[in-house]
């Protein structure tokens, strides 16, 4: 394995992938770890124009770059390991071990989505949400402001005029004291932050794996490894949305290499 350790950069080569099942694992939770904690510092808790909290500096937003892209194209691709070894297991008649091999999979897919930059919003909501539980609705105003700063800067990245504008009602309804319709328009806020390129093909195939499972419980074997084939389509999806920003990256450095030919 590859790894640059400055700012927490992992480069990761095709040959790489090979490895004992063990070591592989570990090594995409410890990499895709540090996407986590990368998005942590590359979004600063500050932002503009906000209706909850005062008005603050704002740092440009940005898609996934290359490492992270690689990191999590890496994690994709080892999902696809995962359910190929769970369908051969599956034809071996060893349901125990495709269990096993699903379960990798549903963590791997787990650690991808926390990895997302939506990740973080959607923690300070539920936090928020949780709050609402047991504190009353004046003390639960704070959490809003950090919402509404994470979901500024996500503004570049995906729509979140919606999500916003439902953060504000909540923020009026909270300040009335009415905490269920309060939890409501929170609720309302998580639903409308999505990064469609990824929670989409993500939520597919965690059902489709889900599936796999039942049927695997109930002896279908058949039904089971049909669910695990329309699962790989969906996590296919995933590694190209991760290859995407490398694409873009390597377009733009040919165009720049080819403008300097040209001007020498």
């Amino acid at each position: 394995m590859t790894v640059l350790a400055s700012r927490g950069e992992m480069v990761f080569s095709e040959e790489d992938l090979p490895m004992n099942p063990k070591r592989h694992y570990l090594c995409t939770l410890l990499t895709v770890g540090v996407v986590v904690l990368g998005f942590a510092l590359d979004f600063p808790v500050s932002a503009a124009d906000s209706p909850v909290g005062r008005a603050v500096t704002v740092k440009p937003s940005r898609k996934l770059d290359p490492p992270e892209a690689a990191i999590l194209r890496n994690a994709g691709t080892r999902v696809l390991v995962d359910i190929a070894e769970a369908r051969g297991a599956i034809r071996e008649n060893d349901a125990i071990r495709a269990r096993e091999d699903l379960r990798k999979a549903e963590n791997l897919l787990n650690i991808i989505r926390s990895s997302m930059p939506t990740a973080i919003v959607k923690n300070r909501i539920w936090v928020a949400r949780k709050h609402l539980e047991y504190e009353e609705t004046q003390q639960v105003l704070p959490d809003l402001v950090p919402i509404d700063q994470e979901l500024v800067l996500l503004g570049k990245f995906i729509p979140t005029g919606e999500a916003r504008s439902h953060l504000e009602k909540a923020r009026r309804l909270l300040e009335r004291g009415d905490t269920q319709a309060g939890l409501d328009e929170l609720e309302a806020v998580d639903a409308a932050v999505v990064y469609e390129e990824l929670d989409l093909p993500i939520s597919e195939t965690e059902a489709k794996l889900s599936r796999a499972l039942s049927e695997l419980a109930i002896g279908e074997t058949e039904k089971a490894d049909s669910a695990l084939r329309a699962a790989e389509d969906s996590v296919r999806i995933i590694v190209a949305v991760a290859r995407e920003p490398l694409a873009k990256g390597s377009s733009t450095s040919d165009t720049e290499a080819n403008q300097h030919t040209e001007e020498q």
